[in-house]
């Protein structure tokens, strides 16, 4: 950490898609990117917003997945390239506990689903609380619940608790855990700050402030390894209580900034009424020494927040921001950055006032950079490249030139074998990528998540042992850039009396970083000389340290240049290596060596460890080689350059004069997949980008060379016209200058491909949303159907229960009267006549033969009618059958739609493909207009600028494209997702329907099954019945058994049998009476077999009625098979208008087939409830017509029952 004061730095020039300000939001950093999730001022915002630091710029990411909805007052934080959120509020009163998973090296969203702690519950939903990442576990303390039972009230609740959420070491998490801790613990609250620290000894956990009915001020820390709460002991002002403020880590040091504050006592009398206002204040706090520290008043411009009459005005020359609340802060390597957050509330107006401002904090002077790298090497000029320093404004580029090599490298062996040693003196210098903090080489850093094949860099001898040091000699000045890269071809001077010191370190002020080198004498570079670089970054603090010496060497006349435009594909197990010729190859090229970097069998002590053992892979004429799986397993994976290991190959041309310099290629391989065995993957969330870039740029410079070579022969041949030749380069560059595309120009384009891709889209919206609307008009519709269904099936089932109950009382009293006859009977038979008994007994069994006669009719008429309606239930599942046949018919319809679509988003494609060679058009032209610039060295200050302009006007274009591809996509993720989700809910009515039929099938089950117990309960009756008419039998043969004994004393009973007789006339009278019931019984049934013919009319009809329904379905059929008929033609027609305009005859066509299949869909349900409908009414008629056949069979059994009672009775009485 520098020992001067942190300074606040506004950035004043950011480009690309600005995000709204806001509150309440939450950001992490992943290298120079900035990640902005949540918050909002008006509404919850929704979208993921990305600033890179380097380029100052911010972009909208392509994100898909699980993407969670917009949040407030969430839990951010970041491990690697994975970034989690946990909780917040998505509307008022409605908090979330979810947990979601960003992949930002795919910018892929992913919900976990932790298990749940072993004792107790997973957190509740919150907002205001901590999430920290301490290794790989985070920590969720305190924060506000709403414990409210009413869904619309908000009853808050502060919380006390800490929960710990274990990782999984690349993605997802295990699950959560309720530590047990000792020593108290903060008290319940919302709004506070939590940060992580492994400094001198265990990791903690610090917590600071917060709310609780009021602000706190209390410093809580938390042991990790012993779960112990403790509040350290701190020296120094403690800072005021606060909430909503940030906490951020940079090296052992915590910064604490801006928060809610109490209204200071002498202002209150200002305040009118407000207790706590937004304050600017930062403080920090040495993690080591616990020792407090006021950077700057706690108050500041307390009367201008105050004011309720008018808001804050953004002050340009503001030289620290304002006070503020609720803003997000990012570490980006010692840069504390801030931004938004809100600033008052204005109670007259009613509104929060947020700010837009973007800070940053400077505690430290820049960290030394990489190796300074090389890009290409010619015979004058070494294009150099560094890596951007976080923390750096600017760059410092210095040089050394080096005493030249006392041998060439010998490249051409003649027995085709090179050893090792031949190619350790290559400058070992990992050129990987080349970057620019301008904003037409990083305009799209972050879009890009993964590269495979690192920028090709020209390598020649370097690093050569030299008799002098290094810091030795002196050390002289290329420029001061603000860019990643630099063209060398020349160095300057020190003035007189000011000479460079090999060992001091260069002043630290502003006129050093700007210096101005016009004055100062140039030295050109020299041919086959090695030169030394060095390079340091500046920022308003200071100057950083110098990187490492890295050693480069400019081409030599007649040898010719490095190979270019190298490639690298891999195919399954195959991996094939591309190139091109050298832009310079001074005669005719004889052969191609390329070598690959293997494993060291064995160690020397000779050797340094950063050398590296190359063997030749590949030797001959053509421009490719190809290598499999088994040559690549003997490949050396450096990982001494950086953090990210590759596989490094060198490719070098021969001609008569020999080899020239090498091509250096790093293959950046995935670490943990390059463990596993795979040969190439993902390397970084930057590469692929700065890859394109490099390889764009590479391209560039290799035909400027191109045309420089042929440009400089000819400027040798003829310097007497260099005039005449300047005032044709004059008159082409204003020709070029009309010729490149000007900002006008570009913004024009911009606006009508926006437009045009804008309209169709926003036109295809509204008519999804108009399809929507009608599903769910369907499905109310269909969801008020079933329930009317439900009620209906309901009301019939009450029915049915209270005719069930009272033929159950009918029967009951029936039996009753019956055993009353019964009685009779026994008493009329004790006194009956026996030949009477006998007459009536033949008349009841002729009686009971036409009564068996008459049943037997009546079951045939029943077997008739179950038959006809075994054929109604078939007839009903043809039905059915065809409408599943036609539903399957329309489902093939939307398929071949959908195609159709897809077949329209490839055709997008392809003319976003011919967007793209339109812009490869426009690099040309501005690589003619950099040939301009080296062949009139005069107007290289302009050419410089156009072409700046140009790339950045490009880079523009390809943002907005890259922003609306992304709306565009993001647009069509949620149309298919509603398309997905009134999908289901067809589907969903569809299985109620089914649900509904199932459970009428059951109920109807239910009834038969209830009508055969009923039947049962009369069939075992009726043996009852027969068992006591056995009894009675036994009974009648005892008698005869007494008669027969008491035929001798019949004399003296003549008195007795006169009044038996007597008593049997008017037993006969009594029978006489029931023979006319009997009668009238039948008379009865006879009309209700009148009622059984007039239900089987009925019961035709309905057939009749089916027969048309099933009419009815073939002229549907027919005109659906018209409707397809006419659909076929109107594809034809739209096949022949598709060149004029695709997209939006296909939306036409994908608009009628969707409105056609909505109309059959219609017509199938309405066709569907009609069916269903008959189907009900049929089944209630068959309900009643069992139930009066299973009422006339009783009453039949009991008739016979009665009449084998009475003929027993006669024969008993004749006897």
């Amino acid at each position: 950490m520098s020992s001067e004061e942190p300074q606040w730095r506004k950035v004043h020039t950011i480009t690309g898609v600005i995000p709204p300000s806001r509150h309440g939001h939450r950001a992490v950093a992943i290298r120079e990117l900035i990640v902005v999730f949540g918050g909002g001022n008006e509404g919850i915002a929704e979208d993921l917003h990305v600033y890179n630091t380097v380029s100052k710029q911010w972009f909208l990411p392509a994100v898909r997945g699980d993407i969670p909805p917009g949040c407030a007052a969430h839990g951010l934080v970041c491990e690697g390239t994975r970034i989690l959120v946990f909780g917040g509020m998505i509307e008022y009163g409605k908090y979330s506990n979810n947990l979601y998973e960003l992949q930002a090296n795919r910018w892929l969203w992913k919900k976990l689903k932790p298990r749940a702690p072993k004792n107790g519950l997973p957190p509740c939903p919150r907002i205001g609380h901590s999430f920290t990442l301490s290794g790989s576990r985070c920590y969720v303390f305190g924060g506000l619940s709403n414990v409210s039972e009413d869904p619309n009230g908000n009853v808050p609740r502060y919380m006390d608790d800490l929960y710990e959420l274990e990782l999984h070491s690349a993605s997802g998490a295990r699950g959560w855990s309720i530590p047990e801790t000792k020593g108290g613990g903060p008290s319940a609250r919302e709004s506070h700050t939590a940060v992580a620290y492994a400094g001198l000894g265990s990791p903690k956990l610090f917590i600071f402030g917060g709310m609780q009915g009021r602000r706190l001020d209390d410093l809580w820390q938390l042991d990790l390894n012993t779960m112990m709460w403790s509040r350290p002991h701190t020296r120094g002002s403690t800072p005021l209580p606060r909430s909503l403020h940030s906490a951020s880590v940079i090296g052992n040091k915590m910064f604490l900034f801006g928060g809610w504050v109490p209204v200071p006592e002498s202002e209150k009398q200002k305040a009118a009424g407000m207790k706590w206002i937004c304050t600017n204040a930062l403080s920090l706090l040495n993690l080591d020494t616990m020792s407090w520290q006021n950077l700057g008043p706690q108050y500041d411009d307390v009367g201008s927040q105050l004011q309720n009459h008018k808001a804050q005005s953004e002050d340009q020359n503001a030289r620290k921001p304002k006070a503020r609340a609720g803003h997000c802060a990012a570490v980006v390597g010692s840069r504390l950055y801030v931004w938004s957050g809100r600033d008052s509330y204005h109670k007259s107006l009613g509104y929060q006032v947020c700010c837009k401002d973007l800070w940053y904090l400077e505690t430290d002077r820049p960290s030394s950079s990489d190796a300074v790298m090389l890009i290409k090497s010619t015979v004058s000029m070494l294009h150099v490249a560094w890596r951007p320093v976080s923390a750096a404004d600017c760059y410092l580029l210095q040089i050394q030139p080096v005493n030249p090599p006392a041998k060439q490298l010998d490249w051409s062996a003649a027995d085709g074998e090179r050893k090792s040693q031949d190619f350790q003196s290559v400058s070992e210098c990992n050129t990987e990528e080349q970057e620019n903090t301008s904003v037409q080489q990083h305009g799209n850093l972050a879009k890009s998540s993964i590269s495979q094949v690192e920028p090709q860099a020209e390598k020649h001898e370097a690093e050569k042992t030299t008799h002098q040091s290094p810091e030795e000699a002196l050390w002289f000045d290329v420029g001061v850039f603000k860019s990643l890269f630099s063209e060398v071809h020349c160095y300057y001077l020190p003035v007189e009396n000011h000479q460079v010191t090999p060992s001091s370190r260069p002043s630290v002020t502003k006129e050093r970083r700007l210096q101005d080198y016009q004055e100062r004498e140039k030295e050109e570079l020299t041919a086959g000389q090695t030169y030394r670089f060095r390079v340091a970054g500046l920022n308003y603090l200071g100057q950083g340290d110098f990187s490492q010496v890295s050693e480069f060497k400019t081409c030599q006349h007649g040898f010719p240049g490095a190979p270019s435009a190298v490639k690298i594909n891999k195919a399954n197990d195959v991996v094939c290596i591309t190139w091109e010729a050298p832009p310079s190859p001074s005669g005719r090229i004889l052969e191609y060596s390329m070598y690959m970097a293997v494993k060291k069998s064995r160690s020397s002590s000779s050797e340094s460890p950063g050398q590296l053992t190359f063997i030749r892979i590949y030797r001959g004429t053509k421009m490719s080689c190809t290598l499999s799986s088994n040559q690549l397993e003997n490949a050396h994976l450096d990982c001494s350059a950086s953090s990210r290991p590759a596989l490094v190959f060198r490719i070098a041309a021969k001609n008569e004069q020999g080899y020239g310099p090498a091509t250096q290629i790093r293959w950046i391989q995935d670490l943990f997949k390059a463990r596993a065995g795979s040969k190439a993957d993902v390397c970084g969330a930057d590469g692929r980008l700065a890859a394109d870039s490099l390889q764009e740029e590479v391209k560039h410079l290799q035909e400027e060379v191109k045309h420089l070579h042929g440009q400089q022969e000819k400027l040798q041949s003829q310097l007497c016209e260099c005039s005449e030749e300047l005032q044709d380069k004059m008159r082409e560059m204003e020709k070029l200058r009309l010729q490149v595309m000007t900002p006008q120009h570009v913004e024009l384009l911009k606006v009508q491909m926006q437009q045009e891709m804008d309209q169709p889209v926003r036109e295809h919206f509204h008519k999804l949303e108009e399809e929507a609307e009608k599903y769910r008009s369907d499905f109310n519709r269909l969801r008020y159907a079933s329930t009317v269904l439900n009620t209906q099936f309901e009301h019939q089932e009450d029915q049915h229960a209270g005719v069930l109950e009272r033929q159950r009382l009918r029967y009951e009293v029936e039996i009753a009267q019956l055993r009353k006859e019964k009685e009779s009977l026994l008493a009329q038979y004790q006194h009956s006549d026996p030949l009477q008994d006998r007459k009536q007994l033949e008349m009841v069994l002729k009686e009971k033969t036409q009564l068996t006669m008459w049943v037997k009719s009546l079951q045939a008429e029943v077997a008739e009618l179950q038959a006809r309606k075994d054929n109604s239930d078939q007839q009903v599942e043809n039905i059915q059958l065809s409408q599943n046949r036609q539903l399957a018919e329309s489902q093939a319809l939307v398929k071949s739609l959908e195609a159709e679509r897809q077949s329209l988003d490839l055709r997008v494609v392809r003319i976003e493909g011919e967007l793209n060679l339109s812009q490869e058009q426009h690099s040309q032209l501005t690589g003619q207009l950099h040939k301009a610039k080296r062949e009139v060295s005069a107007l290289t200050c302009q050419i410089e600028s156009l072409k700046l302009s140009h790339k950045t006007a490009v880079d523009g274009v390809k943002l907005d494209l890259t922003r609306s591809k992304g709306e565009v996509e993001r647009e069509r993720d949620t149309l298919k997702c509603k398309m997905e989700s009134v999908q289901t809910e067809v589907e969903v009515l569809k299985d109620m329907l089914e649900k509904n039929n199932a459970l009428f099938v059951e109920k109807e089950m239910e009834m038969v099954k209830k009508v055969k117990a009923v039947c049962d309960e009369e069939l075992y009756k009726t043996s009852v019945l027969h068992e006591e008419k056995l009894e009675l039998e036994q009974h009648l043969a005892q008698c005869k058994q007494q008669i027969i004994l008491h035929d001798s004393k019949v004399q003296s009973q003549k008195e007795e049998w006169e009044k038996q007789l007597w008593i049997v006339q008017k037993s006969e009278e009594s029978a006489r009476k029931e023979i006319l019931s009997l009668k009238l019984r039948f008379k009865q049934q006879s009309s209700q077999l009148e009622e059984l013919e007039r239900q089987r009319a009925e019961a035709v009809h309905l057939q009749q009625k089916n027969q048309e329904l099933c009419a009815h379905l073939g002229t549907l059929s027919k005109s659906e098979a018209e409707l397809l008929q006419a659909n076929q033609r109107l594809k034809e027609k739209l096949e022949e208008i598709k060149e004029e305009n695709i997209r939006r005859e296909g939306e036409r066509m994908v608009e009628d087939s969707r409105a056609r299949e909505a109309k059959l869909e219609e017509s199938i349900s309405q066709l569907k409830d009609k069916v269903l409908k008959l189907a009900a009414a049929e089944k209630k008629r068959r309900v009643q017509v069992e139930k009066k056949e299973t009422g006339l069979q009783n009453t039949i059994f009991e008739l016979s029952a009665q009449v084998d009672e009475l003929t027993q009775e006669s024969t008993s009485a004749n006897k």
